[in-house]
């Protein structure tokens, strides 16, 4: 069972009734850098900080009638950082107790948090700066003509149109060569 337990990729943790860490898995050690030994006896404020403790006080009440309580989000571990968190917790009781503790398994999703905020904050800066590209190519006062590898054209400014006498909504798509080079 502790080899099953070790193995799952999530933090695992047992807190007794009283908020004390009674057990933990591989994954939620090395999150603490503490041994096991070093943890069992602990209170999770004292381990975790006192914001964590109270999350497990204010649900100690629906885990004791048997609920399982589940959630996601940002909480702030101080020294540990700001870590984004799935996390699952379930009502049990060892042997000896008579109040259940709780079962808690964590799921930390902070990477792909700030991935996704990384590639948002990408995407804003790009159409950023693509408004910016139009808006000079737009207002230029010399003509500004765009055109691929290929020859076809993909952007007449409208000092262009002046230029050469055409619109943009009939050039763009269209070979540069079909369009600035007179037929004769």
């Amino acid at each position: 069972m502790r080899a099953m337990i070790d193995g799952v990729p999530l933090r695992a943790v047992y807190v007794d009734s009283g908020f004390v860490y009674r057990d933990a898995n591989r994954e939620f050690l090395a999150f603490v850098d503490m041994t096991l030994d070093q943890l069992v006896g602990r209170r999770v404020g004292d381990v975790l900080g006192p914001i964590v403790e109270q999350q497990y006080v204010d649900l100690a009440p629906r885990i004791r009638a048997g609920e399982t309580a589940r959630w996601e989000g940002w909480i702030d571990y101080g020294a540990r950082g700001r870590r984004y968190l799935q996390v699952s917790i379930l009502p049990y009781a060892g042997t000896a107790e008579r109040e259940p503790g709780f079962l808690t398994f964590t799921r930390d999703l902070t990477e792909l948090k700030n991935a996704e905020s990384e590639a948002a904050t990408s995407v804003e800066a790009l159409a950023a700066s693509e408004a910016l590209h139009r808006s000079i190519v737009q207002s230029a006062l010399d003509g500004i003509i765009v055109i691929d590898e290929a020859g076809i054209t993909h952007e007449f400014n409208p000092a262009a149109e002046a230029m050469f006498g055409r619109r943009a909504a009939e050039v763009v798509g269209r070979p540069i060569c079909e369009v600035i080079i007179p037929p004769a």
